[in-house]
């Protein structure tokens, strides 16, 4: 607990940081049909399970 609320403090320092400048640094190549960072889509789902 105490390393994600570590990096969860870390991560909002940075929450302002503009999108557009973040991509162009990154140098990741630009297709308008989708988001450039995400190419992943994680899903949590409670499912119940019988023993």
């Amino acid at each position: 607990m105490a390393e994600v609320r570590q990096a969860a403090l870390e991560a909002y320092e940075h929450q302002d940081y503009p999108f557009e400048e973040l991509v162009e640094r990154l140098g990741v190549q630009r297709d308008m049909s989708r988001n450039p960072l995400f190419d992943a889509m994680f899903i949590l789902q409670n499912m119940e399970r019988e023993e």
